[in-house]
């Protein structure tokens, strides 16, 4: 309850904070007269446009679900009920309280925050190969449908050998 909310506000501050520090560890350098500069292709937008990318509630979500955190979700009957530990916002919140918690737990070291942020948000690999490798494409196609059709695909699940389901999804053909 209350004492998540005040680890998100925390892990939210350090996100921020080391975020930027990165990229701009990245991307910027001092000059030989002392001037600090950032390398040519990277303005004040291109990098805003970064750092947005990395700290989104989408992003901060796949994160969560990439390193297998969600599994350490404290969840009441109903919200388990409801799934809720699925919803984008639960998972940006559990990456943010995660952060907080180690805040608090180092005593704000900075190294230890650095580190930390940049591990779970794996920052280098996505500077280096950009944001689109690991693009969830059925919930790109649905968006798709959704917006060309109105309506969400079809799903039809079947067990598979060895246990567990294979998903094949439907879409209805425009012509």
């Amino acid at each position: 309850g209350a004492n998540n909310e005040v680890l998100e506000f925390a892990g939210d501050r350090v996100l921020d904070y080391y975020v930027t520090k990165i990229l701009m560890d990245r991307f910027g350098y001092q000059n030989e007269i002392g001037e600090f500069l950032t390398e040519k292709y990277k303005t004040e937008g291109s990098l805003t446009n970064i750092k947005k990318k990395l700290v989104c509630k989408e992003m901060l979500a796949h994160r969560i679900d990439k390193m297998g955190f969600k599994d350490y979700l404290y969840m009441g009957k109903g919200d388990i009920k409801q799934n809720k530990q699925d919803e984008t916002s639960v998972k940006e919140d559990l990456f943010e309280a995660i952060l907080g918690a180690i805040a608090i737990d180092c005593n704000w070291d900075p190294d230890t925050l650095e580190n930390s942020v940049s591990f779970m948000l794996n920052i280098d690999h996505y500077l280096t190969h950009g944001f689109n490798d690991e693009d969830d494409f059925v919930a790109l196609l649905q968006q798709w449908n959704q917006k060309e059709n109105g309506e969400v695909p079809d799903y039809e699940f079947n067990e598979v050998w060895g246990g567990g389901y294979e998903a094949h999804l439907y879409l209805e053909a425009q012509r």
